[in-house]
């Protein structure tokens, strides 16, 4: 896939980019269309059982630095037990390899120089710019950020997140 994105039209090509992005990764969002079987509470209350996602951002962590992907000595028996039973990449890029940089990529499909985060000296991502998570939370989902977020000086929860628990500082 190739995605381009002019200045112009940044916000809604974006927004286009994370919903085809997530419908590719989890299939249909509306949860009338979820073909997921059902567990017995959910069967009973008449909810369709939909997915769970769970994105894993391990910082400056090589491709090939876990036991799964046969490092001949580092032991990763946790990622590995969640590799087993998940998803796993193995031909990943980012576009620059910078903490907030990438992160504000990750979070928006957008390169860094359209989403505005371009080091990791504060920059924050604008909170009109739209993430993944929103997405996800548009639709029902629950979300959460636990962790290390670098991008701007606060700690304070930012939009699309139901749950929050970052770090003042943050690198």
């Amino acid at each position: 896939w190739e995605v381009v994105v002019s200045s112009r039209s940044t916000a809604r090509a974006t927004a286009i980019f994370v919903v085809i992005v997530i419908s590719a990764l989890l299939g249909p969002l509306s949860p009338a269309q979820t073909s997921a079987p059902q567990s017995d509470e959910a069967a009973s209350s008449g909810k369709i059982a939909r997915p769970n996602l769970v994105f894993i951002l391990i910082d400056d962590l090589r491709h090939d630095a876990m036991s799964c992907a046969g490092h001949p000595f580092a032991k990763t028996p946790n990622i590995d037990r969640i590799a087993d039973s998940g998803v796993r990449f193995t031909n990943a890029f980012v576009t620059t390899s910078l903490c907030s940089p990438a992160r504000g990529s990750f979070l928006t499909g957008m390169y860094a120089h359209n989403h505005g985060v371009r080091t990791n000296d504060g920059e924050d991502l604008d909170p009109k710019t739209p993430t993944f998570p929103q997405v996800l939370q548009a639709n029902g989902y629950e979300t959460a950020m636990i962790g290390k977020w670098h991008m701007g000086e606060s700690g304070d929860p930012r939009p699309g997140f139901d749950y929050w628990l970052g770090f003042y500082g943050q690198g």
